[in-house]
């Protein structure tokens, strides 16, 4: 507090924040939007399989005592490879986990705004105007988010 009863002086979003502006529209540009989409998928597949995916680390990764030799530096080495091992292939795995969420929430969020915009469609062609040659369409009207 830095005043009197109910000032506040704590956190406050910079006025130029995006997305404040109560008299702007926001639209999304649904082809750009998809292309990144589609751009961020075949990312994660090249991670997901083949050449570098988590199941090829694991098995071209996994380093056995027996591939050091057996003596005593090698065996020494071997107890700190066994954890590194461990480590990487689960953060490996939550960063494919993680990936894919955002992917599919992105997916989701642009689903949710094509929806939105055949229902607003919908509603609209369910309002009689009396020019039957003016109905909207989702390439002549748009939803907002």
């Amino acid at each position: 507090m830095t005043g009197g009863r109910g000032d506040y002086g704590g956190f406050r979003l910079d006025a130029s924040w995006p997305g404040l502006e109560a008299t702007k529209d926001i639209e999304i540009d649904k082809a750009e939007v998809e292309r990144i989409l589609k751009e961020l998928r075949a990312d994660y597949d090249s991670f997901a399989s083949g050449n570098g995916s988590l199941n090829d680390m694991q098995s071209r990764g996994n380093v056995q005592a027996a591939h050091l030799g057996n003596y005593p530096a090698a065996q020494s080495l071997m107890q700190s490879i066994t954890p590194t091992q461990s480590f990487l292939s689960t953060s490996y795995n939550s960063f494919l986990t993680s990936y894919e969420a955002i992917i599919t929430a992105l997916e989701n969020a642009v689903q949710g705004y094509k929806d939105m915009e055949t229902n607003n469609t919908a509603s609209a062609n369910g309002v009689t105007t009396g020019n039957s040659s003016s109905r909207p369409t989702t390439g002549n009207t748009q939803s907002y988010a």
